[in-house]
């Protein structure tokens, strides 16, 4: 997951380029070797040195956006590199924990409407470990998706695209991956691009002919650029 400090990176690497991401990673070797101070679990994206919030804040801010939004279902993918357990008491110290479905996995999946009337609106997937945890669902076990890795534009319109990546097919739930990357940070010119209307509908399209399955996930950076939601609803047939 990337954080907020992560992506207000975006205009520093274009200005300085090579140069910062090689300072990143003295940073790391300098500071990885001897870490100091409280141990607790933090959401960050490739280079957490430059850029990392503490889950239980921004997993209680998720709360806050549910109570607040009452009729919001949401879909978590944990990369997770601590232990379920943790995991588990990041969640739980966030306030999160109480509204998150632990009832069986698809499919059938429950409905939007049934997720809402629970009041368990949160379905977490981890990446990795999921271990014994009810809640914790096997996200490649359960889901398929596109290649993740992207280094231009050009490369998202290419047939090569769509094809099949983690979770192979045949899988309930398709994910289709939208970016273009620029580690450390992602790039607003980008997504102004490639999350155009007629660019992701049009890719999107001709990833469910391909694997004969609706994006029901699209993930992207910077929501708000281009046209996301707009493509999702025409997906749904809203």
């Amino acid at each position: 997951m990337l954080t907020a400090e992560t992506r207000k990176l975006a205009t520093v690497v274009d200005a300085v380029g090579p140069g910062f991401i090689a300072a990143v990673d003295q940073l790391r070797a300098r500071i990885g070797l001897n870490p100091a101070g409280r141990r607790q679990v933090f959401l960050c994206h490739a280079f957490c040195e430059v850029g990392a919030t503490s889950a239980e804040v921004a997993f209680g801010q998720i709360r806050d956006f549910l109570v607040e939004h009452p009729d919001q279902v949401l879909l978590m993918s944990v990369e997770d590199d601590v232990s379920p357990d943790d995991t588990e008491t990041a969640l739980a110290d966030g306030g999160l924990l109480d509204l998150v479905y632990s009832g069986p996995s698809g499919p059938p999946w429950p409905t939007l409407r049934q997720l809402i009337e629970q009041d368990r609106r949160v379905i977490v997937f981890g990446e990795n470990d999921t271990d014994h945890l009810a809640w914790y669902r096997p996200q490649f076990k359960l889901l398929e998706e596109t290649p993740y890795h992207f280094g231009s534009a050009a490369q998202l319109a290419d047939a090569s695209s769509c094809r099949a990546n983690r979770g192979g097919s045949g899988k309930s739930l398709f994910l289709l991956n939208n970016w273009v990357d620029t580690t450390p940070a992602p790039r607003p010119s980008n997504a102004d691009v490639v999350n155009a209307y007629e660019t992701l509908l049009g890719r999107a399209r001709r990833c469910e002919a391909e694997r004969h399955r609706l994006p029901n996930l699209i993930a992207v950076d910077f929501y708000r650029r281009g046209d996301v939601l707009r493509v999702a609803a025409t997906l749904n047939g809203v």
